[in-house]
């Protein structure tokens, strides 16, 4: 009988445990850093020919956001003490303005960060999300671009 028990509690321990493990609230430290944006309101970036990865950069020290929006330059501040309770809104958000080919991603982009209210971490990184805790921006950790630096030598 008392075997029953022991593993009735071993069971209910080990659903505690994997509860625990597979929920992370969200805190400043997981925002911090820079990540691209791989998917809009659930559906994957498709970037057109010659165009850069969007991505959204988080500094936690001071509460500013920045990044590219897909073609643009974009900045804005967060406030930093709402994030450690999951929260997360894009305040103050401008974009530099320059016209390009495809402006399709772009303006998704600056609409979706319009609409950001929280955010949660996953596996592969972040969900930005809206009031209704739908994911508006999915996004992953930024991978380094490598820029090729264009050297030349004047001769005299």
């Amino acid at each position: 009988m008392k075997r029953k028990y022991v593993y009735a509690l071993a069971g209910l321990m080990c659903l505690g445990f994997a509860s625990c493990g597979t929920s992370h609230k969200a805190t400043t430290a997981d925002l911090a850093g820079e990540w691209d944006i791989v998917a809009i309101n659930g559906e994957k970036v498709n970037l057109t020919e010659g165009a850069e990865q969007p991505y959204l950069g988080f500094d936690t020290a001071d509460g500013s956001v920045f990044g590219l929006a897909g073609c643009n330059r974009v900045l804005g501040s967060f406030d930093v003490k709402a994030t450690e309770e999951g929260k997360l809104s894009l305040a103050q958000m401008g974009a530099t303005r320059m016209m390009c080919p495809d402006m399709s991603v772009e303006d998704a982009v600056l609409k979706a960060c319009g609409e950001v209210n929280s955010f949660k971490v996953t596996d592969g990184g972040l969900e930005l999300c809206d009031a209704s805790g739908k994911p508006v921006l999915t996004l992953s950790p930024r991978q380094a671009v490598a820029e090729e630096q264009d050297y030349t030598t004047i001769e005299e």
